[in-house]
């Protein structure tokens, strides 16, 4: 029986090994590192599923920042939401532990819903703390991007804390909004129609192309930072940027260069004529709720450009 049962406990242990490969359509093989990952990925869903219900989840906030224009001084617009895990014994764990995870289970739509409900409440803490309007920007997920119910699930979420739609905007990988382009024209053109403003995030990493993009319903481009990096040195990144804003400039689209955390890196895109500047993130990690406000003076940022 004890033979059984060792045997049968390692045919467990490689069907668990051969799990993740085979829910993404290729071969699975058994190996000690397989099976330890795969034991992982359980204990992590398992602990994430009480960490929804034991309140251990919570925002950090990326300031938005619009540069200084003439007199005008420099201030928070607005702030993207990211999420975080207060484990109780691992401590803080950080999304790109976990979210691969509930990527893979049914938890993602329900981390999303988490995440709206709980961006909106705070958007609305700050309303009554006297703060002038701002705008949050949440990430979506392929699996929240696929559910029927997102444009009601947002409106439930932005109506619940009397928030109004035109201070949300949502963000999707280039990837996955061109996974199903037909289905983002609809899901976009929705949320739009409400107000809500759409970006596409990573821009360059999914190899889809401007002619592509250009009948897609979006309000901006986030041009991925592998392309960013080195564009105050560099006389080739200098000439993608520019090329890029200026397609987007034709489309009316706004583009967001990731990865502006020096200011050498805005005079390129500064110098574009007839582009305003609407500066994002100070370079710093994102911030606690209590640390947002007081962050308003960090010296660099991440840069918006709006045609």
């Amino acid at each position: 029986m004890t033979l059984f049962a060792e045997q049968a406990d390692a045919l467990l242990n490689a069907a668990l090994a051969a799990v993740p490969p085979a829910a993404r359509g290729v071969p699975g093989f058994f190996s000690p590192a397989a099976q330890e990952a795969a034991r992982e990925r359980l204990l992590i869903e398992h602990e994430l599923r009480q960490a929804l219900n034991h309140d251990e989840l919570s925002l950090h906030f990326q300031p938005m920042m619009r540069a200084p224009q003439g007199a005008a001084p420099r201030r928070i617009v607005g702030a993207e939401a990211l999420i975080r895990w207060n484990h109780p014994t691992r401590g803080l764990i950080m999304p790109g532990v976990f979210m691969p995870v509930a990527e893979q289970s049914e938890l993602m739509n329900d981390i999303g819903r988490w995440v709206l409900r709980n961006g909106c409440h705070q958007l609305r803490l700050w309303d009554e703390a006297g703060m002038p309007a701002l705008r949050l920007a949440v990430n979506l997920s392929a699996a929240q991007f696929a559910d029927p119910r997102l444009s009601r699930n947002i409106g439930d979420a932005l109506d619940a804390h009397g928030v109004a739609w035109d201070r949300l905007k949502v963000e999707m990988t280039e990837t996955a909004v061109m996974g199903n382009r037909d289905k983002a024209a609809r899901v976009f053109h929705d949320l739009r129609a409400l107000g809500v403003t759409v970006a596409i995030d990573d821009f360059g990493t999914g190899y889809s192309t401007m002619s592509q993009l250009k009948d897609l319903p979006f309000d901006t481009m986030k041009i991925d930072r592998e392309f960013v990096h080195g564009v105050d040195t560099s006389r080739e990144s200098q000439a993608i940027c520019r090329a890029l804003i200026e397609l987007a400039k034709g489309l009316d689209i706004a583009v967001l260069a990731e990865g502006v955390e020096v200011e050498g890196r805005c005079r390129p895109t500064n110098s574009q004529p007839g582009f305003t500047t609407r500066a994002r993130s100070p370079a710093s990690e994102p911030l606690p709720i209590g640390n947002l406000i007081p962050n308003a003076a960090a010296p660099f940022w991440r840069q918006e450009v709006i045609p």
